[in-house]
């Protein structure tokens, strides 16, 4: 059974989704302390800035509550915290994710980010030895389902990121970044992303960079650096601000920047969950706040509507291949047989006609392999097919009597 437990932006503010904002380590350790229940096989943990969901890969039915476990993780009141999480299994689970890849649930709707995320979900779990061949393919076909969508199918419009969104909402309210001093603090991928997009807009941009052994620093083009603890130092002269960092604590707080004098309005994003900046900023004088929940947008239109239609079915159909490979995970072992023998036996059938052909041994040989790839595949869309119209029982029985028949005849 696939089963998540989720809370996400729908449900939940940046504080509350704050609190399941778990780091790498804290992420290894909840994966493991799940995987020591009995009942689960497999786990893998989305942790963005909109949402945090545990998957678990199971055995039989839930026989824990997973909310309530998380909750005492994270150190918190499992019913204060209990009415944001949305639960969720088997095919409901599957439709969720696929739509949740494809950047359907997305506050910046369509946007393409999260499939980084959800394929970096995966490669974490796979890393920590956490995800088992359940969740390893749901992950992997709804990657590819979220490509086929943004390959056949237009669900966003230029320039879909959050930062652009910010910048185009700041345009829409008079302000203009070009020419305009920018400070960014963070210099992970939302930082430089941030730091790209003003340079690219025209503004002066400074970002902030601390100094890891174990991390290369990496600025974008063009654009400026100062030590993090320097930050203060430049904001008076600074008309934006945007924060994203992965920091525990504020990277403005309310007492240093009141300390500072500012004689022009500066707007300041943040953009980090749980939060870099102190929300009291906001009410100093010359000072603007917005947090990533200030910016969202869903288009509609009608020619919008076409293409979310289509992008519905081309996720019904890679769900489907998700299901037939789940309904005959079973039978595996003895599908790859059969496929082997008809591969090879097709193979066989026609290498009278490849020795009358006049190729190099090696060209002869890589046809044969060709061959033997053709029937393979053409057996195992054979009997998916046959799978869809047949009760488990009836197909595994026909399984039997296949390889037992090839046992028989060896």
């Amino acid at each position: 059974m696939i089963y998540t437990a989720g809370i996400d932006h729908e449900q939940a503010s940046i504080d509350i989704r704050g609190a399941f904002s778990f780091s790498e380590e804290q992420m290894k350790k909840l994966c493991e302390e799940l995987l020591k229940k009995e009942n689960v096989r497999g786990c893998v943990i989305v942790s963005t800035c909109n949402r945090m969901e545990t998957w678990l890969s199971l055995e039989e039915e839930l026989d824990f509550s997973c909310v309530e476990y998380l909750c005492t993780f994270a150190g918190i009141e499992y019913d204060e915290y209990v009415s944001f999480f949305t639960e969720r299994v088997q095919n409901e689970a599957v439709t969720h994710l696929f739509n949740l890849t494809a950047g359907l649930k997305s506050r910046i709707f369509g946007e393409d980010q999260i499939i980084t995320q959800i394929g970096d979900a995966l490669t974490f779990a796979r890393r920590i030895k956490a995800a088992d061949n359940v969740l390893e393919v749901l992950f992997r076909q709804a990657v590819t389902a979220a490509k086929r969508v943004k390959t056949e199918t237009v669900l966003n419009v230029k320039d879909y990121s959050v930062i652009h969104i910010a910048i185009n909402r700041l345009r829409e309210e008079g302000i203009d970044v070009k020419g305009k001093k920018c400070l960014v603090i963070g210099n992970g991928m939302m930082g430089r992303l941030a730091a790209e997009v003003l340079k690219n807009a025209g503004a002066d941009v400074t970002v902030t960079v601390r100094r890891y052994h174990h991390k290369e620093v990496i600025v974008p083009e063009g654009c400026k650096k100062i030590e993090y603890a320097q930050r203060y130092d430049v904001i008076p002269t600074c008309n934006l601000i945007i924060s994203a960092t992965t920091s525990p604590h504020f990277t403005i707080n309310l007492e240093s920047m009141r300390s500072l004098t500012l004689e022009h309005e500066i707007d300041v994003i943040d953009l980090a969950v749980p939060r870099d900046i102190d929300t009291k900023i906001g009410e100093i004088p010359n000072v603007r706040l917005y947090d990533i929940d200030s910016f969202q947008i869903v288009p509609h239109n009608e020619q919008m509507e076409k293409n979310l239609l289509r992008a519905r079915e081309i996720l019904q159909e890679e769900q489907q291949y998700f299901f037939d490979w789940l309904r005959g995970k079973g039978n595996i072992s003895q599908i790859e047989i059969i496929k082997e023998a008809v591969g090879q036996d097709t193979m066989k059938r026609l290498i009278p006609q490849i020795r009358q052909l006049s190729l190099p041994k090696n060209e002869k040989e890589e046809l044969k392999r060709q061959i033997a790839g053709a029937g393979e595949r053409m057996m195992n869309h054979l009997l998916f097919e046959l799978q869809k119209s047949l009760s488990d029982t009836t197909f595994r029985d026909m399984l039997d009597a296949m390889v037992n028949n090839l046992y028989e005849n060896e």
